[in-house]
């Protein structure tokens, strides 16, 4: 599934490559091992809050452009994206984009193996304490 998404330089000598266009909904998704998406839980981190704290990065009032403005609009790096051309920049975000999703997901699981260990250690705690307890039942007798 994932190769027909990614291609080789091999792939590409002598040929444009194109990739699929497939569109993933959302809670549809499951993959090839089984894992569901979780967008149910992540969809209020997709959209704007509506009258939301003008603080948060997620209000409809939180000054984005503004901010942009006032951080990123060195005349240097202006010219720079301007030098390379908007196909360049469109290409390097992709990149950006797709490692964030790597380093996304990976994040996911680390969580889910962190998870899997905490419930081992919880119950390797508690079968401790019912076998302390048995020994100082056996030891009052």
């Amino acid at each position: 599934m994932l190769h027909n998404l990614v291609h080789t330089h091999e792939e590409e000598k002598g040929k444009i490559w194109s990739p699929p266009l497939e569109i993933l909904s959302g809670v549809d998704i499951v993959f090839e091992f089984g894992v569901k998406s979780g967008v149910k839980k992540q969809s209020r981190l997709h959209g704007f809050m509506a009258g939301g704290a003008v603080e948060s990065i997620w209000s409809d009032r939180f000054p984005s452009g503004a901010l942009a403005d006032r951080v990123a609009q060195n005349p240097n790096d202006i010219q720079l994206l301007k030098d390379v051309r908007k196909e360049v920049v469109s290409q390097y975000i992709q990149i950006l984009a797709t490692r964030l999703l790597c380093v996304g997901r990976t994040t996911e699981l680390l969580g889910a193996e962190e998870k899997v260990e905490k419930d081992k250690i919880e119950k390797l705690e508690k079968s401790v304490a019912e076998r302390e307890g048995v020994v100082i039942d056996l030891t009052k007798k």
